[in-house]
């Protein structure tokens, strides 16, 4: 019994290098790239998506612009802010976004597209909440938006007095209705003034009263 006992041990002792020797060792797991973060032009790109629907506004004509446009462009700024300020990348896009901005309000300004002024005011507000700029023209825009449109339908001269009436369709944007109106030579309608008549009834010079502006409107027989 003890020789059988010590033979078996024996047999262990030999054959436990030989099972070492037939393990396989284990393959280390790869280790995942360190990604590089985003750049700043590859950040602002990303946000700059969402600024092209006022960039295409700007050449349109100066029409309401849809609360889905409007939605679009002002969430895009909110979300990529969001995302991004707090990383020193994301400091630097959003920068660019706010160079971005002011150029779009530049171009709106030049090319009197009102309602796209406004929007691009909202849209820098965000990237840049102490810009001075935003309040000014947003004032300017919403005031040349409710500005009277005037055409002119035909001038009438009072046989006794001498005196020219020039009658006037006047559209009121904010109540969205067309009025008549016959007026005179220095006459106020609805923040409007009727400054002189043009040549020979060729037109009328205007002013527009909260701003001071004058302006031409000639007459389409």
């Amino acid at each position: 019994m003890n020789r059988t006992l010590a033979l078996l041990v024996a047999v262990a002792v030999c054959a436990t290098p030989l099972t070492g020797c037939d393990r396989k060792p284990k393959k280390p797991k790869p280790v995942p790239p360190v990604q590089a973060p985003p750049t700043p032009q590859e950040i602002a790109a990303e946000i700059r998506a969402s600024l092209r629907p006022l960039t295409a506004l700007v050449v349109a004509s100066d029409a309401p612009i849809s609360s889905d446009v409007s939605g679009q462009v002002l969430s895009g700024r909110r979300s990529g802010k969001a995302k991004h300020q707090m990383t020193e990348n994301g400091k630097k896009a959003l920068d660019i976004i706010a160079v971005d901005c002011n150029s779009a309000l530049d171009s709106a300004i030049a090319a009197e597209s009102w309602h796209a002024v406004v929007l691009a005011c909202d849209a820098l507000d965000i990237i840049e909440p102490n810009n001075v700029r935003t309040d000014r023209q947003r004032r300017r825009a919403q005031m040349e938006i409710n500005r009277p449109k005037v055409t002119i339908k035909g001038f009438m001269t009072d046989e006794e007095t001498n005196e020219v009436f020039v009658f006037l369709d006047v559209y009121l944007p904010q109540s969205k209705e067309t009025v008549k109106e016959r007026v005179r030579e220095g006459q106020e309608f609805h923040g409007l003034r009727l400054v002189n008549i043009i040549g020979k009834e060729k037109g009328i010079k205007m002013q527009h009263v909260e701003s001071g502006e004058t302006y031409e409107i000639m007459w389409k027989e």
